[in-house]
């Protein structure tokens, strides 16, 4: 006698698979349930993501002419304007590639993998003697000190391409 089991008969086999293909109502409950759940949950992300959508494109030609304003500073012998103003053109720029972060020093640590690590720690030093420049009243900045922050900011700019 043959045994039943191991036969394979196609259309009693696809048959069975249509009827199975439709769910229990419980279980369509709950992967409903479970949906609306899961779309609760990813909706602040997706939010953020619409918010990244929307960010600035960088203008070079912008910041090639903010540079050219920097240099003639320089040329001028107004220093702490051309460390000022040479901080102002790399927060614009990490601003506009769309790196994360609410202020300079968040978007410069989240763009920190798109730099070599000596002009990453030039970069801060940079913000350092801007901050100087800023909250220190009695600091005195002579041609070195500009010089200095303006070429590791331009090394910086060239490392993004701009």
């Amino acid at each position: 006698m043959k045994d039943r089991r191991h036969s394979f008969n196609k259309r009693t086999f696809y048959k069975k698979r249509r009827f199975e293909r439709t769910k229990p109502f419980e279980h369509q409950l709950t992967e409903g349930v479970l949906a609306g759940f899961w779309s609760i949950i990813k909706w602040p992300f997706l939010r953020h993501r619409a918010k990244k959508a929307e960010l600035k494109k960088l203008d070079k030609e912008k910041v090639k002419k903010r540079w050219t304003i920097v240099e003639d500073l320089y040329k001028k012998s107004d220093f702490r304007a051309v460390i000022i103003e040479a901080d102002k053109i790399m927060e614009y720029t990490l601003e506009h590639l769309n790196f994360e972060g609410n202020n300079y020093a968040e978007r410069l640590k989240s763009a920190q993998h798109r730099f070599s690590k000596s002009v990453f720690d030039s970069l801060w030093e940079a913000r350092r003697s801007r901050n100087r420049v800023i909250h220190e009243m009695e600091h005195e900045i002579n041609s070195f000190e500009a010089k200095n922050v303006k070429d590791k900011i331009k090394r910086a700019l060239k490392e993004l391409n701009v």
